[in-house]
């Protein structure tokens, strides 16, 4: 539910195009006018809060928008809190002063947007909420393993089994993929301490696929990663393998061949003595013979 001043208008959507940590956001477009103020009604809570509670939100808009926090208390007064800086065109995390509230009870928490220019085609993204009573340590992982490994028929693709320790709690893990740029990619996450890779693809030649561990407590901050490396069979050597479309042909029919080759397979190139095509590249070949052939 949202509140309008003047001509502002917006509807919310969700987007999975614009997220700030994995997920999806809260998308509000529309029409916003200059110093105009719209509220939105977020969430029904009951949250205590404690002198160590911190509050921020992370957000993003296409026009400089100030964004203050519209808390509805137990009694049903209502408190707005300014933030510490105004949401730019960049994630930006927000944070509201609690200190006045100690004590007190959430029981609905809204937001006012006010933008600094009028924008006819106005974006606003929520990204996170966050309210803490405590912030955790940052966790250190160690030893890091990988405790078992199966592999299909080709070498192409690999299940993981990971374990490791960590000197703390975290409120979870996120595992990764090292890969040959040096660049990750997230496999996934886990709020204990182990994690199974599911069908893995191979995705170069190196025989290797190292995997890092990143502990990451309630606020989101890493603590120390550690990685593993985990060893790939050789399957630089590829399988041959066909397919024909019919085995019993007649003079002057066609048959196709199709590869089924194994997938580390870079080139097919075909022999076939007797045939109108004796030879030929590529993943199928249609070809005729002028003798009766047996395909066995």
């Amino acid at each position: 539910m949202m509140d309008h001043e003047g001509e502002n208008k917006l509807t919310a959507y969700f987007d999975v195009g614009n997220a700030w940590y994995g997920g999806s956001s809260l998308k509000l477009l529309g029409n916003m006018g200059k110093d105009d103020s719209s509220v939105i009604h977020l969430y029904s809570a009951d949250l205590p809060v404690e002198k160590s509670t911190t509050f921020t939100t992370t957000a993003k808009a296409t026009t400089e928008t100030s964004l203050n926090a519209v808390l509805t208390l137990d009694d049903g007064s209502t408190e707005t809190l300014k933030g510490d800086k105004k949401v730019g065109t960049d994630w930006t995390t927000v944070t509201y002063d609690l200190s006045k509230l100690e004590g007190k009870n959430i029981r609905r928490i809204s937001y006012e947007m006010t933008a600094a220019e009028e924008d006819s085609h106005y974006q606003f993204f929520f990204g996170n909420i966050s309210m803490t009573a405590e912030e955790e340590k940052t966790a250190t992982v160690s030893n890091v393993s990988v405790d078992d490994a199966e592999f299909d028929e080709d070498g192409m693709y690999a299940g993981f089994r990971l374990s490791w320790e960590s000197d703390e709690k975290a409120s979870y893990y996120e595992v990764y993929r090292i890969n040959e740029d040096k660049s990750r990619s997230l496999l996934g996450v886990s709020n204990t301490e182990c994690f199974y890779i599911n069908t893995l693809p191979r995705t170069d030649e190196t025989n290797q696929s190292t995997f890092t561990v990143v502990p990451v407590t309630n606020t989101l901050k890493a603590g120390k990663e550690a990685s593993v490396t985990a060893e790939w069979p050789d399957n630089s050597l590829p399988k041959a393998g066909l397919k024909a479309s019919q085995t019993l042909i007649g003079t002057g029919s066609s048959v196709t061949f199709e590869s089924r080759s194994s997938q580390n397979t870079e080139e097919v190139s075909w022999t076939l003595p007797g045939s109108s095509q004796e030879s030929a590249d590529g993943e199928s070949v249609t070809v005729t013979y002028d003798k009766v052939v047996f395909m066995t």
